[in-house]
């Protein structure tokens, strides 16, 4: 059972609550657009919108969204909070022959939703689909995706890929020794994650969707479970990861282990760091911090306590960089959407 409450800034004060029974411990709450939060309630998804509905003092009143067929895979939410990567595992068909085999049954496939507004209400309609596993991990955005192509056992490359069959374009690279991560902080920016030497020298960077690389830094010590929130609008990022005193894998993320969770926040363009936050206890899944819309503040829960850290202002030269990567991201897309699992119709 989880408690969720709606709390006023900055007296403190609870102006609605409500209890939500999970039934299992995988993620169950997404921050989307236009002030609305994405629920799943085992194989159900649905919304709410905290602020509208509180007029009516029913602030966690949801709709449903959709029910799974079988057991969800994976989520993913574009920076802005308007685009939906929903991945499902279909119920396999009638066992025939050996029950040994059912693994090699179970079929994976994905739908994209996008959020958008229409005559005053918000509504979600879809995009398109896949119907390949880890589709909910692709670095996607309402326009187009990113593809991460190996060039060498140290270099990797990013490509823009446009919806519809337009021209791939090719962006800065990274120097990486271990397979790198990727993902969209605005509609124009991505951070690329990987190692440097080994495993235990983590690095990260940032790139925009013009090809330059704007800036990278190598981190102390190996970065597990890392997951990041946004705040698109205002150019920043949070940056969350476990600090493991052995190996990656699944034995580094136990109590006896991870010796804590690192909170940083990052002005994307220019990657000023804005905060360094240790939290106590740890926790996977990046349910413990958020950043405001805004990017003025940031909120780390540790245990019972919710901390609230003002950040520093944006410089005069940050202000400008956000203008243009508001200006140059691409526009929303339109066309449908199909991936598949080899090469693919991108």
């Amino acid at each position: 059972m989880v408690k969720a409450q709606l709390i006023e800034l900055p007296s403190g004060t609870v102006v609605g609550e409500t209890k939500w029974r999970l039934h299992d411990g995988w993620r169950y709450l997404w921050r989307l657009g236009r002030g609305q939060f994405l629920l799943r309630i085992r194989g159900r998804l649905s919304t709410f919108s905290p602020l509208e509905e509180l007029k009516a003092d029913k602030p966690f009143v949801d709709k449903e969204l959709l029910i799974a067929e079988g057991a969800f895979k994976g989520i993913g939410v574009s920076p802005d909070g308007t685009f939906l990567q929903i991945e499902m595992q279909e119920q396999p068909d009638a066992l025939k022959g050996d029950p040994g085999k059912l693994k090699q049954r179970l079929k994976t496939k994905a739908i994209f939703v996008e959020q958008v507004e229409r005559d005053g209400s918000i509504v979600y309609q879809v995009r398109g689909d896949a119907d390949f596993a880890g589709a909910a991990a692709v670095p996607m955005l309402s326009a187009g995706l990113l593809d991460l192509v190996r060039e060498d056992s140290q270099h990797w490359g990013f490509e823009w890929k446009p919806y519809g069959g337009g021209q791939a374009v090719d962006l800065a690279g990274l120097e990486t020794s271990c397979p790198p991560l990727a993902a969209f902080v605005s509609g124009f920016e991505f951070i690329g994650l990987g190692c440097r030497g080994d495993v235990a020298h983590s690095e990260i960077g940032a790139f925009d969707l013009e090809g330059k690389a704007l800036w990278l830094m190598v981190l102390a010590g190996e970065s597990n479970s890392p997951s990041m929130k946004t705040a698109a609008q205002a150019g920043r990022f949070a940056y969350s990861r476990l600090l493991s005193i052995m190996g990656s894998g699944p034995s580094s993320n136990t109590p006896e282990t991870v010796q804590g969770q690192e909170i940083q926040v990052y002005q994307t363009s220019s990657g000023r760091p804005l905060a360094k936050i240790l939290a106590v206890p740890p926790q996977q899944g990046g349910l413990n911090f958020d950043l405001s819309p805004d990017g003025s503040r940031l909120a780390v829960a540790e245990g019972r306590t919710i901390e609230i850290f003002n950040l520093p202002q944006p410089t005069a030269q940050e202000k400008k960089e956000l203008q243009h990567a508001l200006s140059a991201a691409p526009r929303p897309g339109e066309t449908r959407i199909h991936l598949t699992g080899g090469d693919g119709d991108r």
